[in-house]
């Protein structure tokens, strides 16, 4: 399946693998948490790193998304409305697409370094951070999304696919930013900032895309 011409098999099969979790980390009692965090440590390990994958996934068709939006703003400019200012030429914005590529990349790929060392000192920290990445609905919603939607035709629906889109980044990055809220590894300090700042990037970058022509 692709999504705006992106393969998103990374999505698949993480809403495939999340099907089949046999526990509910959620609700596990603290003893059995505890053991199955260690106990099942390199395969919890292979989930978040497949969630990486599915947000850097998502990440690339939301960029998609943007891109066909000022592609088709260009092929069907709005039509001039009495008492509304002129449209404006918003091609420029196009040069804030390799800004969004840098920062998405980056984000991920400094929060799975980050990860990486966290989880190898703190077993039961990977299965929190697996439990809450499933109760955040985000592989579901982003799954939902590829599902529905099909390569916009007119500028409408790029706009409407973008703002739905953009919902749910804003939760990937709601969560991601909520679990990284409660890191205090000092060594982490500045790459923690810089993922968090690499997340602000996407959003400011997205809002100027999908405010509109005349906003």
């Amino acid at each position: 399946m692709s999504c705006y011409g992106v393969d998103t098999s990374p999505i698949e099969s993480m809403s495939e693998v999340l099907e089949s979790l046999p526990i509910d980390l959620t609700d596990a009692e603290p003893d059995r948490f505890g053991a199955y965090a260690k106990d099942n440590r390199e395969s919890l390990s292979r989930l978040v790193a497949m969630y990486l994958d599915a947000v850097s996934c998502f990440l690339t068709i939301m960029r998609a998304v943007a891109s066909r939006r000022l592609e088709l703003e260009r092929e069907f400019p709005l039509p001039k409305r009495i008492f509304r200012p002129r449209t404006v030429d918003r091609t420029y914005l196009r040069g804030f697409l390799p800004i969004y590529d840098r920062a998405s990349d980056q984000a991920v790929r400094r929060l799975r370094q980050m990860l990486i060392e966290l989880f190898a000192e703190d077993a039961e920290l990977q299965a929190a951070f697996v439990a809450q990445m499933v109760a955040s609905e985000t592989v579901q919603e982003g799954l939902q999304f590829c599902r529905t939607v099909q390569t916009a035709k007119h500028p409408e629906e790029a706009q409407e696919h973008g703002l739905s889109g953009k919902q749910i980044q804003d939760s990937i990055k709601e969560f991601l930013l909520s679990f990284l809220k409660d890191i205090h590894v000092v060594r982490f300090v500045v790459k923690k900032r810089s993922i968090e700042r690499g997340l602000h990037v996407l959003n400011e970058i997205v809002g100027m895309v999908y405010r509109g022509p005349n906003d």
